[in-house]
């Protein structure tokens, strides 16, 4: 009985032990397979540490260089400030750009739109080879593609052509407007239509008793005036002005450079300002017409660039001269008050109403 338990343990641990082979097996199958798929694709380019990029999609052209410390650079102006980001990932496609499938036996390029293709790009990688992609007609989700001087035709997903789509100011890096909270601003100086309005804070700290630990803690908050007078806290008008100053952001570019006719066109050549002083500086927004969107065009001034805003937070700022004041708040309720007090004294007494009579009781009498 103990040499037949002993086999039974001893067959039992082999299948264990051959189960973890196989289960460590399958794991080391499934962790190789990307790097096996990898090895078995077509490849119609692989570079690295690109050094200049230049494409033709449409009526489009763009070029650009990176320089020794591995920034992009558009070459038709040193200004521009190209996005980085976009770029980088139209790198990394380049990088390993697989075909999904390998025509061999290719026909005629004018059979897959290659003999007057949508995209034209050519690519100089870091050791200096320069290849050029040509991407014809869409099939199926994907697109023909050709490196040039290569007999073969590919398939290759819509990744470059959607990477390479638009106009240069679908690759600028938008300008940032500087965030400021309401603790960090000290000013802000409104010019609309010609008139001026100043807003300032002063900080108002208090010492207050933590009710269960009894910790002293101090908290502050912000009275504000507007030219002098001091405005109703409490007034959601000047809430959401104040709170727009930390969230203005340009959403896309409407212009580069423009000069003094397209300024007018676009309502900058007389326009609003939004001045806004802090802790680390001050900068001004200039704000001019808006779009069919109802989006404002806008610009830092010294800028080269011309932004579209959404219009909610900076109408939010537009507001502000319409605040309440504190005067106007207090006189407010004070004549709430007494309209409320007037209504309690002069509310009519309650009488009896007169008994009816019947017409035979009238002609009794």
């Amino acid at each position: 009985m103990r040499k037949k338990y002993g086999t039974q343990l001893f067959l039992l641990t082999m299948v264990l032990a051959l189960c973890a082979g196989a289960y460590l097996g399958l794991r080391w199958w499934n962790a190789g397979a990307e790097d096996r798929a990898a090895a078995q694709a077509d490849y119609l380019a692989r570079l690295e540490d690109l050094s200049a990029l230049s494409f033709q999609q449409g009526e489009t052209s763009l070029s650009f260089t990176r320089d020794g410390e591995g920034t992009w650079t558009y070459d038709g102006d040193s200004d521009f400030p190209a996005d980085q980001s976009r770029l980088t990932q139209l790198e990394e496609t380049l990088s390993a750009l697989a075909a999904v499938r390998v025509i061999d036996d290719p026909e005629a390029d004018s059979s897959y739109g290659l003999d007057a293709p949508e995209l034209t790009l050519t690519a100089t990688d870091g050791g200096g080879e320069t290849v050029t992609l040509l991407v014809g007609s869409q099939v199926d989700g994907n697109y023909y593609a050709r490196l040039e001087g290569d007999a073969l035709v590919y398939t290759i997903s819509s990744s470059l052509m959607d990477q390479t789509e638009g106009e240069l100011l679908d690759f600028i890096a938008l300008e940032d407007i500087p965030w400021v909270t309401e603790e960090q601003v000290q000013s802000v100086v409104l010019t609309i239509d010609g008139v001026e309005s100043t807003y300032t804070k002063e900080a108002v700290t208090q010492e207050t008793t933590d009710e269960e630990t009894g910790e002293a803690a101090e908290t502050t908050t912000y009275v504000w005036s507007r030219d002098g007078e001091a405005l109703n806290g409490e007034d959601t008008v000047l809430q959401d002005g104040v709170d727009a100053l930390s969230l203005l952001a340009f959403r896309s570019c409407a212009a580069w450079k423009p000069d003094e006719a397209a300024l007018a066109a676009l309502g900058l050549d007389d326009p609003d300002r939004i001045t806004v002083t802090y802790d680390d500086g001050s900068y001004t927004l200039l704000l001019g017409d808006t779009d069919e969107s109802g989006n404002y065009y806008g610009q830092l001034e010294g800028s080269y660039q011309v932004g579209l805003l959404s219009p909610g937070y900076v109408e939010d700022l537009l507001a502000l001269p319409t605040a309440q004041t504190q005067a106007e708040a207090d006189a407010q309720a004070a004549a709430e008050a007494e309209a409320e007090a007037d209504g309690e004294t002069s509310a009519p007494s309650e009488t009896a109403a007169p008994a009816e009579t019947s017409a035979g009781e009238d002609g009794a009498a």
